[in-house]
């Protein structure tokens, strides 16, 4: 039943679980100088809103304010140069604006926060896991040269509109974009080198840009999307059904010497043109439930192992007398 408390000046320090589930507490009053909250030192205080503290507070550990619903003190992450793995995990925290000086970000620090607009600055080179999955975060900014998005990272962001994806990123997570069916904008992945399985599963974006350094797109990445076109870069290796039922896909092109995997792009009813380049390998079912496929340009050699699945008897296939089309 404890709603409020207030520590002396002397007390600067406390032990994990310090509150631990304390569901009627409201407010707590540092009167000394508390530079760290230890870790699930407010976890589950349902009804925590504010901490009123003297200087400044550098670090929040583990799970210290996980499942805090009422907490909305945003203010409190400006000074913060640590935080740890689920810090501010189902809280309220409408604002995200970091310190420059942080050093450590945890997986999951903002999962199913209220934060609408994000600003994550130049110290910050890796985008841990699931760090905003959950969330109802609409806009994201990267002040720094991240080269690595991780795994969830904004899973289930259905709220998410505009993100910039810096050029020096080169690494994108299992799941990191899925679900993302706000995002209705073409991403520039240039930089990336390899794209995890189920990235941009059933995200709304409406192109993709990939660069020459693209070497792997894993299983589903792409699948439920809404890219209306794919140029595939030579050389790359293409996962399980990566394109799988991308309903407003047109025109594809996969790059020499590039290998598709099994279905590819299976059911992505309204494919009109494929372009098969140079050495190009298209797996068993690739285009199969392509009905609206009207025309597939084979140029040189397609390998013999290669399989369209099934097709409309319609489609024009275009090629040299040496291709196995």
């Amino acid at each position: 039943s404890l709603e409020s408390i207030e520590f002396p000046a002397g007390i600067t320090e406390f032990g994990e679980n310090t509150f631990y589930d304390c569901d009627a507490l409201k407010e707590v009053t540092f009167l000394g100088e508390v530079t760290e909250i230890p870790e699930k030192m407010f976890y589950s205080c349902d009804s925590l809103e504010k901490v009123n503290y003297e200087g400044t507070i550098t670090t929040v550990e583990k799970d210290a304010f996980m499942y805090c619903y009422g907490f909305s003190q945003n203010e409190l992450l400006h000074g913060l140069t640590y935080i740890g793995e689920n810090a501010f995990c189902w809280t309220n925290l409408t604002e995200i604006n970091l310190n420059e000086n942080i050093t450590c970000l945890g997986d999951s620090a903002f999962a199913a926060t209220s934060a609408k607009n994000v600003v994550l600055p130049e110290s910050i080179t890796k985008i841990p896991t699931g760090l905003f999955k959950n969330s109802v975060v609409g806009s994201v900014t990267f002040m720094g040269d991240v080269t690595e998005i991780g795994k969830d990272a904004f899973y289930y962001c259905k709220k998410l509109k505009e993100i910039n994806i810096p050029s020096s990123v080169e690494l994108i997570g299992e799941n990191a974009f899925a679900f993302t069916n706000s995002l209705e904008t073409a991403v520039d992945l240039s930089g990336v080198r390899e794209i995890g399985k189920n990235a941009f599963q059933y995200s709304a974006i409406t192109g993709v840009t990939f660069g020459d350094n693209l070497q792997s797109i894993a299983d589903s990445a792409f699948s439920y999307s809404g890219i209306e076109s794919v140029v595939i870069p030579e050389n790359v290796t293409v996962g399980m059904g990566a394109f799988l039922a991308c309903d407003k896909l047109i025109d594809v092109t996969v790059g020499k010497n590039s290998v598709v995997d099994y279905g590819g792009f299976k059911w992505s009813d309204n494919i009109e043109r494929v372009y098969v380049e140079d050495g190009a390998v298209l797996g068993s079912s690739s285009l199969d439930g392509c009905k609206n496929l009207k025309e597939i340009h084979f140029k040189n050699t397609i390998s013999p192992e290669s399989g369209l699945g099934e097709i409309n008897s319609e489609v024009v296939i275009y090629g040299l007398e040496e291709s196995n089309a």
